[in-house]
């Protein structure tokens, strides 16, 4: 069993308030309202609009993705980082590949 120390508990709620949220919220409003300019305004920039159909496609995707596999992964990751457990970090681990493996292809 892993102790959660001072930095655990501060990485969590860093990732809880700067990443899980703002990400939970856009990727919400992506799959559950696509077509709306709030949507468009959050995720490709105020008053912006797709590129083409491909690239509303690859996000409406991303948002499903992100919701059933990348924030799950986070969230378990998390409980078990907390709870001192070795799989919380593999679970971290998993959910860092992820972010990494789709910021490489993206860009």
């Amino acid at each position: 069993m892993l102790q959660p120390t001072l930095i655990t508990w501060i990485l969590v709620i860093f990732g809880a308030l700067l990443i899980f949220l703002p990400m939970l919220y856009a990727q919400l409003l992506m799959a559950l309202r696509p077509h709306s300019q709030k949507a468009r305004d959050i995720l490709i920039g105020q008053g912006e609009d797709w590129r083409n159909e491909t690239h509303f496609h690859m996000s409406f995707g991303a948002a499903w993705a992100d919701l059933l596999i990348w924030l799950p992964l986070l969230v378990a990751g998390s409980i078990g980082v907390l709870l001192g457990q070795a799989w919380g970090y593999a679970l971290w681990a998993a959910s860092g590949a992820i972010s990494v493996y789709i910021n490489v292809i993206l860009w």
